[in-house]
């Protein structure tokens, strides 16, 4: 599932063509973001607030 989620993920970084900038660098920390929670997950539960 995991390399299904970061499969789209990058997919939809190829398409920046079809976004403008301000788009674009708005959905690319979105996408980083989720990346992040995929390829370390350990550190999302380290940073959630108690």
């Amino acid at each position: 599932m995991q390399r299904a989620e970061r499969d789209a993920l990058e997919l939809e970084l190829a398409r920046k063509t079809k976004l403008k900038d301000e788009e674009y660098y708005e959905r690319l920390e979105e996408i980083l973001r989720e990346m992040s929670r995929i390829y370390f997950p350990e550190k999302q539960k380290r940073s959630t607030p108690k």
